[in-house]
Parts: structure tokens; sequence; C-alpha cells
């Protein structure tokens, strides 16, 4: 092989692997703030949703529980809340109400003015729910919250998502009548324009677990589903894609030991943003620390490649697990004299609500993390101070430099290998 051919070659490596170059930026967390005193208890597994992620940004919450000393003897809540979020000086605000049967660990989504909630556990030696309940809010006083009867299983800790007008449910707790726990694989479509069920299990799906996230990407039209906990007890780190048009799960390979990927975990939260989906924090008793506070993002396909990147912030919130995040954009808004270091270079916001840290205490604290993409994955300028700029270029070259020793590498093997 010549030098040119050789050189061509590595071009070629690197090129290929340029799509896999930093393309998050790192900003600073801020705990947003809120008018008076009329605000939600401290709680965990609850739900917090959005009908959508652009302004006005109103999202709902609905159930937790208050604490995790004792879970199954703990009163669920069953209040829901509907918050004006204001990215400008003047504080957000929270508006109350108590729609229906308490409950923790279900899942909600959004259907245009309507939030479906699923599944969870209501209180003590009451059964896990399988209904689907309907909550819709007409305006800041006036809801409505009515119930479904479904063949949907009993569950809770399970994951739902909603993909244009239909809900995909999967896995979950089961809670059996002598109150000892199974958990399942199985997979649900609940189709909104004519309430018809559907399933989307397979042989070779993903296996049982709760504790699990799905987002749906509007980018590639796909499902995503991460993490979760399994029936004996192994905490499965592994990604699968769900294709609604075929019902076919297809689990999405990664080379970890080329690039970092995120500890397995539970009770995280995902939320698709941009070209990818974004988690944060969950538990795993198998760590030091249990409980974690890092946050990760996921891109979706780049030339046949997948990969995780790790982000890291100013103003880290406290690890914690069972808590509830959304995803909202912030283009259209102006924000100039915001209080939380949000810019216009800043498309894209991830929120989250609650939940509760190793200190054994939940908490009501709503978090921002704005997210800055680079343009066509080539590094752009961020509204961030020079030095963390510089930080992100040297980022940037050493990442290069690495793909480059590693086509190197990998062609010298592959030649070795031939002789």
């Amino acid at each position: 092989e010549t030098t040119h051919e050789a050189m061509k070659g590595i071009l070629g490596c690197f090129l290929t692997n340029l799509s896999l170059v930093l393309i998050v930026s790192s900003q600073p967390w801020s705990m947003m703030k809120f008018k008076g005193e009329n605000t939600p208890s401290s709680r965990l597994w609850h739900s917090w949703v959005i009908s959508s992620p652009n302004p006005p940004f109103k999202p709902i919450l609905f159930g937790g529980l208050s604490s995790l000393s004792n879970p199954i003897s703990e009163t669920s809540l069953n209040d829901s809340w509907t918050s004006s979020l204001s990215f400008s000086s003047e504080p957000s605000n929270w508006e109350s109400s108590s729609v229906a049967t308490g409950r923790y660990g279900h899942c909600a989504v959004p259907i245009k003015d309507t939030v479906v909630i699923s599944g969870g556990y209501p209180n003590k030696d009451q059964d896990t729910l399988n209904s689907l309940s309907f909550f819709t809010v007409y305006n800041t006083t006036s809801k409505e919250f009515n119930d479904m009867d479904s063949n949907l299983p009993h569950r809770y800790w399970h994951a739902s998502v909603q993909y244009n007008a239909t809900i995909v449910l999967f896995g979950g707790a089961l809670i059996n009548p002598d109150f000892t726990t199974n958990v399942t694989n199985r997979c649900d479509i609940f189709d909104t324009r004519d309430s018809t069920f559907g399933s989307c299990t397979t042989e070779n799906g993903p296996s049982s677990r709760f504790g699990h996230s799905l987002v749906a990407s509007l980018s590639t039209r796909l499902l995503y589903l991460f993490g979760g906990q399994e029936a004996q007890g192994s905490f499965p780190s592994d990604v699968w894609m769900l294709d609604l048009g075929t019902k076919s799960w297809t689990r999405i390979e990664i080379d970890c030991s080329r690039y970092s990927c995120p500890n397995p975990r539970i009770w995280h939260i995902a939320v698709d943003i941009g070209p990818g989906f974004i988690i944060h924090g969950g538990a795993n008793e198998k760590l030091k620390p249990a409980f974690l506070d890092d946050i990760w993002y996921f891109q979706y396909q780049q030339k046949g490649s997948y990969i995780w990147q790790k982000l890291s912030a100013e103003g880290t919130p406290p690890a914690r697990f069972g808590h509830a995040g959304i995803g909202i954009n912030l283009n259209s808004l102006d924000l100039s004299g915001n209080p939380y270091a949000l810019s216009s270079r800043n498309p894209s916001a991830m929120l989250f609500f609650g939940g509760q840290g190793g200190a054994g205490v939940s908490n009501n604290e709503v978090w921002i993390y704005p997210i800055a993409f680079t343009n066509e994955n080539l590094l752009k300028t961020v509204n961030t101070p020079a030095t963390k700029i510089v930080g992100a270029v040297l980022i940037v070259i050493l990442t290069v430099i690495i793909q480059i020793f590693a086509c190197c590498f990998s062609r010298q093997s592959v030649r070795e290998t031939a002789l």
C-alpha cells in the first residue's frame, strides 16, 4: 500500500468518524423561581408533562409519593398542578386541584389538551391500576377527569410515550395478589383516534424490566428505550429502537470500549431534544454512590453509528431519582434579562421536577438545563465565557487527534492480520 493510499484511507476513516465529534455544548444548571407559597409538595415517582414543547409553556404535574420511607404504607398523592413557566425576570406560578385516584409510578402523556394517565400504584392493600385516565384541562379553573377500562395489565414503573395519535406503553412491575412482584416486557399501543388497542410485543424485543425510559424521536420517527431493572435484579444498560410501522424492535449496538457509556440505572429521566435524547440521574443499588447526578446525551444515528456523550455543567443539582422531566423549545422567546443563563444560542432546554436523593428526602425543586448544539456537527461559538469556548475547542481538537490515531491503528492491525 502506497503512502498516498494510506493517507487517503486515514482521511476517509477520519471523515466517517467526524460526525461523532462533540455536538452538545455544556451549559450551567439553574433552579427556577416561583411566586408565593402555593407550590406542590415534595414528591417522587410523579408525572410532569407538557402538551407542546413550544410556548406558552404550561406543564401539568400529577400524583406521586411524598416519601420513600415505606412506599407500600405511604398514601399516594392525588393532586394536580398546572404551572405557567416564565423565562423572564418574573417568577413562574402554580395553580392546583385534586382530581382522581392518587397513585405513583404511573405514566402520563399529552394528546393535545388532554393528559392520558396509565397504571400506577394507589395505596396500601390496593392493586395496581390498569385503567386509562383522561385528564382534560379546558382552562386554569375547569378540569375534567374520566377513566376508561382497558385490557392493559395492572402495572406501575412502566414507560409510556406519545407518538402522533398513538400511545405506546412498555414493561413495568406487576403486583400479585400476595403482593409479590413480577416484571413484564409487554408492549401495548393505544390509538386515541378510535380507542383501539394493539400489541408491539415481540420475541426478539427488550427483556422484562421496570424503571426504564422510553422516548419518541420526531427526527427519526422511531422510539428509543433505555435502562431499567430486570426481574432477577440485574441492571441492563442497553438501548432498543422500536419501529411502529413494522412493530419491530432492534437492539442498538454501541461500542462502549471505544466511546463512553452511562452506567445502568432505573428511575432516571429521558427527554427527546434535537438529534437525540438526554438522560439525567437515576439509581443503581450496585453502584457507589447508588444515586446519580450525571447527564448524558444519546445521539441518533450518524452514518451508521450511535454514541453517548457525557455532559458537564456548573451548578449540577444533587443526585436524585424518581423525578420527572420535559423538553422545551426556546427559539421564539425573548430571553433578554432572564435569570437562568439562557441566550439566543440555546435552542432547547430540559427541565425536571422533584425526585429524591441520597439524604432520603424528596423535594419540589424545578431545575433547568439549557442545551446548545453545534451546527452540522461543526463547533460553533456559544454564548459562554471565553474559557469554556477554549475548553470546547480543545476537546474537539483532542477528539480529532484520537480519531486519526484510531484510524491509523485500525489500518495497521488489518495490514498485520493480512500478512
